[in-house]
């Protein structure tokens, strides 16, 4: 017996259930300006404080903000990274808790009139480490990804016109209440979880499990991104998405 096809294809019915409660993504929370310092064993960030360095131990002035020990931090303002050539921030500790409080981290994506025809590859967020939690704020306009992760979780988050992925995950990694939106592809990882998460616009594709072995459920796939298998390829275990057009296995929504 054919297993019947749950994806919904009609922008109309797509704007539909969109409004009901599980695509109801919470968007960060308010900005909270906080003076720069330590609060409650939580390491407060600045663009001041990134100018001047010793955010932690071997940290230089300048971006990117290097964070070199476990612990919680957490955005006191916004970022932003003027150096087409420059991450915001690097995590090279595992155990570490990035709160970004409402903020946005900015970089600058190069436009028509400042860019080689091959942008770098440069991350706004970047870690090879494992044991990561990033959470409520936006990741915008770096010529890399938004974030770029080994493992961890990723949650309560905007990235959007980024050049290369706005989520990248190497490793397993869970990725919830996300929108993902004018990035090369939205959310691209090795194993995990996506969920409640909207991935929409994006030009390649909204999302890849690069393995097959993870969980997507309950997320918005929006096009136009392209046909085929270099698209958006959902794996056997997706369920309950609503998909809309130039999904290249639909019949796994």
């Amino acid at each position: 017996m054919n297993r019947p096809n749950r994806c919904r294809t009609t922008l109309a019915g797509l704007a539909t259930a969109a409004t009901l409660s599980a695509f109801s993504l919470s968007a960060p929370a308010t900005a909270q300006i906080l003076p720069p310092s330590t609060h409650d064993g939580v390491v407060l960030i600045t663009q001041e404080m990134a100018m001047s360095g010793n955010v932690t131990p071997g940290d230089g002035p300048g971006f990117p903000i290097t964070i070199t020990q476990p612990g919680s931090y957490r955005l006191a303002g916004n970022l932003t990274v003027d150096n087409l050539l420059s991450r915001a921030i690097e995590i090279q500790a595992t155990g570490v808790s990035l709160d970004l409080n409402g903020f946005v981290v900015r970089g600058a994506r190069c436009g028509p009139s400042r860019c080689t025809i091959n942008p770098p590859d440069v991350p706004g967020i970047y870690s090879t480490k494992d044991d990561l939690r990033i959470h409520n704020g936006t990741v915008e306009n770096f010529p890399g990804a938004g974030i770029r992760l080994g493992s961890g979780t990723l949650e309560s988050l905007v990235v959007r016109d980024n050049g290369s992925d706005g989520i990248s995950v190497h490793g397993s990694g869970l990725v919830s209440r996300v929108r993902a939106s004018r990035n090369r592809r939205g959310v691209m990882m090795q194993a995990g979880r996506i969920e409640h998460s909207m991935l929409q616009f994006n030009t390649l594709s909204q999302l890849q499990v690069l393995n097959g072995i993870g969980t997507v459920s309950g997320n918005l796939l929006l096009g136009p991104a392209p046909m085929g298998e270099s698209g958006t390829r959902l794996p056997m275990s997706a369920n309950d998405n609503l998909c809309g057009p130039a999904i290249y296995n639909a019949s796994r929504c």
